[in-house]
Parts: C-alpha cells; sequence; structure tokens
C-alpha cells in the first residue's frame, strides 16, 4: 500500500493513498480485488466448499431444463408415461438436491458475511488506538468513526455481491457448454450477441463508483459537522445560531443528495440497461430457433430445452450487472478503509522493552538536550531541554501559551517521543521502556477530565477494574468527593457523564479516578484552568494532600499554585530558562520571579 499523502480537507486526516483516483472502465474492480483479496484468503477452505456446492446446485438446476427436451419430443409427444415418470422422478431428485446444496453454501455464505466485516471493524478499531496521539488530535473524528462503522459494513454487501458473482459465473459457464452442446450454432449466435448486455456497465459502473465516494465522503463529513453540533448546543441555542447551524445542516445534506442521486441514476441504469439487450438477445434466439424448427432441423422440444437454457445462461449474465451495485459501493468504503489504514501507526516497543520491568515510574525523570516537534509543524515545540524531575516531590512545570510545558508533560508521561535527545527514568532510556508497563505505574488528571456516560463507580474504575468498594471510597475520601457521592439517591451507582456534574465535582472524580490507580506518577494539566478560585483552590489543596510520597509532575499557568511546589521548571519559547525551588527561583530575580510578579501585582 502506498504511502499516505496530504487529506484532503473534511477527510478526517486520512489521507487518501495516491491510486485513490477516479476509476475508468472496470479498473475500479481491478482495484476492489486487490484490496478484498487479503480478507477472502483465511476462509479460502469454505469458500471452495460454497464454490462445491454452488456447482451441485446450478449443475442440477441446469441439467433439469435439459431434460425438458427429452420430456417433451420423446414422452409427451410420443406418449411413454413409463418414460415420463421416470423423469418426473428424476426432476423431483434433483430438484431436492439442488436445494439442499443451495441451502448449504447459503448458510455458509452468510456466516462468513457476517463475520469478515467484523474482522475489519476490530482491525479498523485496532489501528485507530495505535495512530499516533498527535494524528488522533488533528483528525476529524466524526469521518473516523464513519469509517469505522459504515465504510467497514460495506464489505457485507460486497461478499454477498461476490456470491451472487460466483454463482452467476458458474452459471453462465455450465449453461454455455450445455447450450453448445443442444445446438452449437444457435450457441455461437447467442454467445456472440450476449456480450452486449456488459455495454452498459462498461461505461456506467466507473461514474457509479466515482459518486459512490463521493457520497460516502459527504457523509463523513455531516457525521463531523453533527458531533461537533451536538457538543455545542449551547453555544448554538445562547448565541442565536440556529439558523446558521441549519444551513451548514442543508449545505452537507445537499452534497449527499446530489452525489447519493448520481450514483442511484449511474447504478441503476448500468443494470437496467444490460436487461433491454437481454431480452433483445432472446428475442434473436427464438426467431432464429423458430426458422430451424420450421424447417425441420430443430424438434420443439430442442427449442424449448434451449430456450430454457439460454434463459438461464441470460439471468446469470443479468446476475453479474445486478451484483455491480454492491461492489461498487464496497469499492468506495474499501477506499476510504485504505486511507485510514495508510496512515503510519506509532513505532512499537523495542525489543529490549520487553525484557523484565520498567523502573518505578516514582523515581524521578531527567530529560537531556530533548528536542520535540510537533506533527505539521516547521518549529520545535521543545528545544534541547534540560530538566530534572525530582523522585517523590511535587515539580511545576509553568510557562506563558505555547512555552512546551504540556509538550514536555506529554513526553515525561510517554505519549510523545523526543525528535531528539532522551529521557531518562532511574538511569534508563524511557523509548526503550514497555509504555503500557510504564502507564501501569502513572495517572493523569487534564484541564478539561472527561467522565464517561457510565456510574460514578464505574468511571472511578475506568484504570482499576478490580478495585472494590473500599477502595472507591478511599479514594473518593482522598478527593474529597466522597460526601457529594454519599448525598445521591443511588451513591456509587449515580449515572454521570460529561455535562452532569459541575466543574469542580468533575475534576474531584478525576482526582479520585487518578488516585485510585495508587500511581507512582501522577501528572496534572492544568487541572483547575476552568475553575471558580475558591473551588481552584479548594481541588489544588485535594491534590497536596493526595500527592504525599508520590512524585507529582503538575502543569500550571497560576503561580500561587507553583510556589506550593517543591521544584518549580520555568519554560519559554520551547526553552527550559530556571529550575529549582521556588524560594531560591524568587529570591534570585530571573523569569520566575517575573511571572511571581506579573500574577501578584494586583493582588
Amino acid at each position: 500500500m502506498s504511502a499516505p499523502s496530504p487529506a484532503p480537507e473534511g477527510q478526517g486526516g486520512a489521507s487518501a493513498s495516491p491510486d485513490a483516483e477516479e476509476p475508468r472502465g472496470f479498473s475500479w474492480l481491478v482495484d476492489l480485488s486487490r484490496r478484498l483479496g487479503p480478507l477472502l484468503v483465511p476462509h479460502r477452505g469454505t469458500f471452495a466448499v460454497i464454490g462445491v456446492l454452488i456447482a451441485i446446485e446450478l449443475g442440477l438446476q441446469l441439467g433439469q431444463r435439459k431434460a425438458f427436451g427429452i420430456l417433451i419430443d420423446d414422452a409427451i409427444l410420443k406418449t411413454d408415461v413409463p418414460l415420463l415418470v421416470m423423469i418426473l422422478v428424476g426432476l423431483a431428485i434433483a430438484a431436492i438436491v439442488s436445494g439442499a446444496a443451495a441451502l448449504g453454501h447459503e448458510f455458509l455464505h452468510a456466516r462468513l458475511c457476517a463475520r469478515i466485516p467484523a474482522r475489519v471493524r476490530a482491525d479498523l478499531y485496532e489501528h485507530v488506538q495505535h495512530l499516533p496521539l498527535s494524528r488522533v488530535r488533528t483528525s476529524v473524528h466524526g469521518d473516523l468513526v464513519t469509517r469505522v462503522t459504515s465504510d467497514a459494513g460495506s464489505v457485507e454487501p460486497a461478499l454477498w455481491s461476490l456470491g451472487y458473482i460466483a454463482a452467476a459465473l458458474c452459471g453462465v459457464v455450465i449453461s454455455s457448454a450445455m447450450l453448445l452442446w443442444t445446438d452449437w450454432r444457435l450457441a455461437l449466435l447467442g454467445l456472440a450477441l450476449m456480450p452486449l448486455a456488459l455495454i452498459g456497465p462498461r461505461f456506467l459502473t466507473p461514474r457509479a463508483a466515482a459518486e459512490s465516494y463521493a457520497a460516502k465522503t459527504a457523509i463523513g463529513r455531516l457525521a463531523t459537522y453533527l458531533q461537533e453540533n451536538l457538543a455545542n448546543q449551547v453555544v448554538l441555542r445562547v448565541f442565536g445560531m440556529a439558523d446558521t447551524a441549519r444551513a451548514r445542516f442543508d449545505a452537507h445534506n445537499a452534497r449527499i443528495t446530489e452525489a447519493s442521486s448520481r450514483y442511484n441514476v449511474y447504478s441503476y441504469f448500468s443494470h437496467r440497461v444490460p436487461w433491454i439487450a437481454i431480452e433483445l438477445v432472446e428475442l434473436a434466439i427464438v426467431a432464429a430457433g423458430s426458422v430451424l424448427v420450421v424447417h425441420g432441423e430443430m424438434t420443439p422440444g430442442g427449442l424449448v430445452a434451449f430456450y430454457l437454457l439460454f434463459s438461464s445462461l441470460a439471468s446469470h449474465t443479468y446476475s453479474l450487472t445486478t451484483s455491480i451495485p454492491g461492489l461498487i459501493g464496497a469499492s468506495a468504503g474499501l477506499r476510504r478503509i485504505a486511507e485510514l489504514t495508510c496512515l503510519p501507526r506509532e513505532p512499537a516497543d523495542p525489543p529490549e522493552a520487553l525484557r523484565g520491568p520498567p523502573p518505578d515510574a516514582g523515581a524521578g525523570l531527567v530529560f537531556e538536550a530533548v528536542s520535540f516537534r510537533h506533527e505539521g509543524e516547521t518549529r520545535d515545540a521543545l528545544v534541547q531541554a534540560n530538566l530534572v524531575i525530582p523522585a517523590g516531590a511535587v515539580t511545576a512545570l509553568v510557562g506563558g501559551s505555547g512555552s512546551g510545558k504540556s509538550t514536555a508533560l506529554a513526553l515525561a508521561l510517554g505519549l510523545q517521543r523526543p525528535r531528539e535527545g532522551r529521557i531518562l527514568l532511574g538511569g534508563r532510556d524511557l523509548a526503550t521502556l514497555s509504555r503500557q508497563a510504564y502507564w501501569q505505574q502513572t495517572s493523569v488528571v487534564f484541564q478539561d477530565s472527561l467522565l464517561f456516560h457510565a456510574t460514578i463507580a464505574e468511571n472511578l474504575r475506568a484504570g482499576c477494574p478490580e478495585a472494590d468498594a473500599a477502595a472507591l471510597r478511599e479514594a473518593a475520601r482522598a478527593a474529597g468527593i466522597d460526601a457529594w457521592i454519599d448525598s445521591l439517591p443511588a451513591g456509587y451507582d449515580t449515572m454521570v457523564a460529561g455535562d452532569t456534574c459541575s466543574g469542580g465535582q468533575r475534576q474531584r472524580l478525576a482526582i479520585a479516578r487518578a488516585l485510585l490507580r495508587g500511581p507512582r506518577l501522577l501528572a496534572l494539566d492544568e487541572p483547575v484552568s476552568a475553575l471558580d478560585p475558591p473551588t481552584a483552590e479548594a481541588v489544588m489543596a485535594t491534590i497536596r494532600q493526595a500527592g504525599g510520597g508520590r512524585t507529582v509532575l503538575l502543569v500550571t499557568h497560576r503561580m500561587t499554585d507553583a510556589a506550593r511546589a517543591d521544584h518549580v521548571v520555568v519554560f519559554e519559547a520551547g526553552r527550559v530558562v530556571e529550575q529549582g525551588p521556588p524560594d531560591r527561583l524568587l529570591a534570585s530575580g530571573g523569569a520566575w520571579a517575573a511571572l511571581w510578579r506579573r500574577e501578584t501585582a494586583g493582588a
């Protein structure tokens, strides 16, 4: 698969691969086969059984049609009752066996049509979980969700279409052989005319494939817009933006309607036009066969049998064209899936990371000439940073917006990796350690802490599923939220979400969730910046009380909070300009002292 190129606007950060161009002719079918093939290979044994059952079903069905010539010419017209009975019994047995084979291959096919899309969804989910954090944050989430759900789901109709196509191809082969056996002259005429049925799909299906891709892309953009709309309902209502929001929705909806309309027209025409051609070809065959019967070169029964066999050939040819729309939708879906899987995953932990447990996460961290640059940017967010995070102490990272303090926190947590330099934990490079094992010793509380739509107990157990009721109460007590929880009618079984609690309650629940893990390293990224002063002071008091004995890393723009830390690191323009105990830094009159005076000047 080719390397990703820059994503088109509204593509959710998923890059369109270079081969994702408008298809020409049946090239889209070749592209579909290339992408769908790897999904089918693990099930080749089951597909082989399905193929055998399809051949049995169609062989017996066409054999029944061939038998109509004998039934009419030798049994009915000659009044041969024993032969008539024998043929009818044979037809009944063939029908039963053919039906059993049909049920068998439909059952196997139905199971594969459920399992393969499920595998695709699971693989896409796993891929998204391992995308670089910067890519996930800059992606349009609604479009990502559509790719994992809707586009992955398009594999199922493709599999059904492939089943019909396999049966149709098998039917075409067997029908053609029996037609040549019955009357080679009419067979050659019919086989020469039948390709006329493919002229319509040849020109219409590429256009349908392009419009299907456009419609799916438009749906992804609408999903993104709806996600933003629902998340910002308060702003939309208070600011009186209903008309603007409606206009944006209508614009997205119109794009979907236009693309879907064009797709429907091309798709429907692609199998309606072949049917018209097939009807004309059948008429030509009947006319030619009637001439042969009139001249005594063919029996009536032979003409009936030939017509029934040719009708089967026509039916299977038509089935090929009617199955194409399902493949078109899958082709567009698989193109969008490929765009997502083209995105590079985070580098895996090195082999040495699997050898033994990592050091104690609370042992302190040392940054040695660390530089980091965010994806898509031209300047480093952190430049040759050298700093120390002492073990068992509270370290505050301070500085203006964009100074690099939050970047340093992400690097300390192993969420990002340095472009240059290294971060040492207990003397070992953090990049050589298992991140999963490291994260088991850490916890984090962010500025806008997320609460899942679940009970309080489930939210607290998010990072520690095995915690018992006593542990929940202890963590809630340490976070100063136990009294509020006990006052609720359902207590810890109360359902909460991001907007059902006050800011202070949400932050305290987040702190309790972090403490429940018993972390050796507790990271806090602007945990009180969105709270009112009294609530912020109360939450910070909770954090200071809960931090005893563990290493705490605090990112804050409030100098009064940083002043209570044991160690302060000051950032400016991505560089570390000062670090040390706050009292000593204040006395030195440097960058920390300037920040302190600026905040306390109006106090």
